[in-house]
Formats: C-alpha cells, structure tokens, sequence
C-alpha cells in the first residue's frame, strides 16, 4: 500500500513527466526536420514517441548514419549479416 506522500510524489512525478512530453513534443513541431524525421519512424509498427526520440537522440536525427537505411538497421540489430560479421568479430 502506498502511503499519502508517496501517493503525492507519484502525482508529482507523473506531472513532470507530462511537462517533458510536452516540451518534447513542441520541439519536435517546431522543426520541420524533426518533424518529418518523426514522422517517418512513428510510421513503423511498434515505433512510438518515445521510442522514436530516443533513436533520433542516439543517432543525432540518423545524421549518424548518413540517413543510409542499411546503416541504421545495423546499429538497431535487425538485419542478420550485421550480425553475422559482429559475431565473428567477437562481438555479443
């Protein structure tokens, strides 16, 4: 059971956590780089906003990677030859 206090901190942290959303989320629309590249990745099954920022953040908008499709789909461990090569490379 959770106490009153921390029933209030959960409360807190839930509004703060809304205010990044929101912040995020005006960011994202008030680039139209952003939001294009947003766009595109919310676009794939089980791709939502979080998920979608957190790849846009690692990848530095996949400027990373050229915007090259088989680039970025080897950082994210979907295609098998990447794997293949980093496996015998004595990769995990």
């Amino acid at each position: 059971m959770i106490s009153q206090s921390g029933r209030h901190i959960v409360s807190e942290l839930n509004r703060e956590i809304e205010k990044v959303d929101r912040r995020i989320a005006s960011l994202i629309e008030s680039d139209g780089e952003l939001t294009w590249i947003f766009t595109i990745v919310t676009s794939i099954p089980g791709i939502g906003t979080q998920n979608a920022v957190c790849l846009m953040v690692c990848t530095d908008n996949f400027r990373r990677f050229s915007h090259d499709p088989r680039k970025i789909s080897c950082y994210c461990g979907l295609l098998k030859a990447c794997r293949k090569r980093e496996k015998e490379a004595g990769g995990t």
